[in-house]
């Protein structure tokens, strides 16, 4: 310790032996190996309490081990989508896909999956909790044995639930949706403001959407905001950023673009996630599969604009400002659509993926 360090320098009177030094890094390496050592049983003694606890606890269902299917892989699948991008919409349509081969198959925002632990009837004694506390949310839905369908917006989200990166072996695939950024802002502003404003030291930050979420405490975007062009930009720029956050992080093997899917047809969305699918051992998919799941992923709708009705649908994801008529921009969006298309350093982001 310091006091210890300082104890020996004052008695040596300006200066310690080298054979004091060597005795004070030898108690130092002495303690903290016993330390090492101490937590390590501390681990084997909870995971053998626990295991006793599971073999002797009479209140719990009896197990019979019963094998997976072979047919198929179990896949990990996430859409990790830009808002307003049409992620929903290909999150359905996966989640039609994915249960038409594996009816075991798991599917929610991320959010949902992480507190699906403690909601799917996980019997646990207080040593088991101690045990199993700091485990991600991932590996308990993983004991299910299913496939597990995520939607992410940012990176972060993905890592808070797993606490493992976007990649081989923790994820087969990862569906990325964007849509040109002008047309983003203009329906996060439809949304009824449905953004965060995110100060310049924040969005300056490299860490932003690499291993940061956006601020707490970060206000929703005001009416007046979107007065100003040049916070078009903003908004444009923060979500642009995520979007490249995560496709930086994800194999090239892994991760699958699906653009423009607002302007898609239910059809060409579904079959395209088929061909996807396929290269994974059992997801063969027929004509008639694809016809059938694009038309039930047609007849998806939004919850009732009433009042007394849900935000959102609990299996869907669709909220009630998902679909919407179309209507012309007015001139103040046509202003800062445009100072989006006129930021240079956004230009080559759009140029990059196909809208320039």
């Amino acid at each position: 310790s310091k006091a210890t360090v300082s104890v020996l320098y004052w008695k040596g009177r300006g200066g310690m032996k080298p054979s004091t030094i060597r005795r004070v890094l030898f108690s130092f390496l002495l303690a903290w190996a016993v330390y090492v050592i101490g937590f390590r049983e501390s681990l084997d003694r909870c995971e053998k309490a626990t295991r006793k606890l599971l073999q002797s606890d009479s209140t719990r269902r009896k197990c019979y081990e019963q094998a997976a299917s072979s047919e198929y892989e179990t896949l990990t699948v996430v859409v990790a989508g830009m808002p307003r991008s049409g992620s929903t919409l290909v999150f359905n349509a996966l989640r039609l896909l994915l249960n038409e081969v594996d009816p075991n198959t798991i599917s929610g925002w991320h959010t949902e999956l992480s507190a699906m632990p403690s909601q799917i009837g996980t019997k646990q004694s207080k040593a088991e909790h101690a045990c199993n506390e700091t485990r991600p949310p991932m590996d308990y839905l993983r004991g299910l044995r299913a496939s597990i369908l995520v939607k992410i917006h940012k990176l972060p989200e993905w890592t808070d639930l797993t606490k493992a990166p976007l990649s081989i072996p923790n994820v087969n695939l990862v569906v990325g949706t964007h849509r040109d950024l002008p047309d983003i802002a203009r329906s996060l502003r439809a949304q009824g403001n449905w953004t965060l404003y995110i100060a310049d030291d924040d969005l300056n930050d490299p860490e932003l959407c690499v291993t940061k979420h956006f601020p707490k405490g970060a206000r929703m975007f005001r009416e007046d905001d979107w007065q100003n062009p040049s916070e078009w930009v903003r908004v444009a720029t923060q979500w642009s950023r995520c979007f490249t956050a995560i496709e930086s992080a994800v194999h090239e093997d892994v991760f699958y673009t699906l653009p423009h899917a607002t302007s898609r047809t239910p059809a060409d969305i579904v079959a395209s996630l088929a061909t996807r699918l396929s290269t994974f051992r059992g997801w063969t998919f027929t004509p008639e599969d694809i016809s059938r799941i694009s038309k039930r992923l047609a007849k998806l709708h939004p919850p009732s604009c009433s009042l007394l009705s849900p935000e959102i649908h609990p299996i869907s994801h669709l909220h009630k400002g998902h679909i919407h008529d179309k209507q012309e921009p007015s001139p103040i969006e046509l202003e800062g659509m445009m100072s989006i298309k006129n930021d240079p350093k956004l230009a080559e982001w759009r140029k990059a993926k196909g809208y320039v």
